[in-house]
């Protein structure tokens, strides 16, 4: 993320902005910081209101976040999840915490797959309780993904005709209720990532054993293991 935004001048002036009540990128975004041509100009910034922004990896991810609408659990629109500077997209992870369903708007069809190709901020929307069937479905070109550790149940073939997808990290401690086919046609799949350890003090089992027992998580028990410490 950039200190501040330079125009160079012989004898800069320097103008301190004060954005500690609202998020300065899209303050600026937005017009409520105007900056006048041929100055330097500082922006004093409380140090989290910087931090809840990443860069997203992939820009096609953050194309889509921008042009569709996703809602709160109250139904209410989220508005400026993504910020984009002309060059990459910004995703705010505290917003994205509050989004609580994405649908299908990552999917492709047989002809004309999703052209994603890695979603590892995903793990982000934690406000996220189900994904749809076929909420992942013909995205081709994705090779790796990241569930965060909200979701409880998956539809029906969500990662169908993934081809290239290699890489899952599962963040739920509790296997999440799975519809049929999970990974259906995902031929390049090699690891499913858990956490490590028990599920809780009282648990017999590790959670990578719950999630190679679970109903049609078992079929890919053999790619099933514990993430690293």
């Amino acid at each position: 993320m950039p200190d501040g935004i330079e125009f160079p001048k012989d004898d800069p002036m320097v103008i301190t902005v004060n954005c500690t009540d609202s998020d300065p990128l899209i303050a600026i975004a937005n017009g409520d910081i105007s900056f006048e041509k041929g100055y330097f100009y500082t922006i004093d910034v409380e140090p989290s209101l910087w931090q809840q922004y990443i860069k997203l990896e992939d820009k096609k991810v953050g194309k889509i976040l921008v042009e569709e609408t996703l809602t709160d659990a109250e139904g209410n629109t989220i508005s400026n999840l993504i910020y984009y500077d002309g060059v990459d997209y910004y995703l705010s992870t505290t917003k994205a915490a509050k989004v609580t369903d994405i649908g299908t708007i990552f999917s492709g069809t047989e002809a004309e797959p999703s052209k994603i190709k890695t979603f590892n901020e995903f793990k982000y929307f934690t406000g996220v309780k189900s994904l749809d069937a076929l909420a992942f479905a013909y995205c081709s070109s994705l090779t790796s993904i990241e569930i965060p550790s909200g979701v409880t149940s998956l539809g029906d073939r969500v990662f169908k005709a993934c081809t290239s997808l290699t890489t899952v990290y599962c963040y739920p401690t509790t296997p999440p209720s799975a519809g049929e086919e999970l990974f259906v046609d995902c031929s390049a799949l090699n690891a499913i990532y858990v956490p490590s350890g028990k599920a809780s003090e009282e648990s017999t089992t590790t959670i990578v054993e719950d999630y190679q027992a679970a109903d049609n998580w078992s079929t890919y028990s053999a790619k099933i293991q514990a993430m690293s410490e």
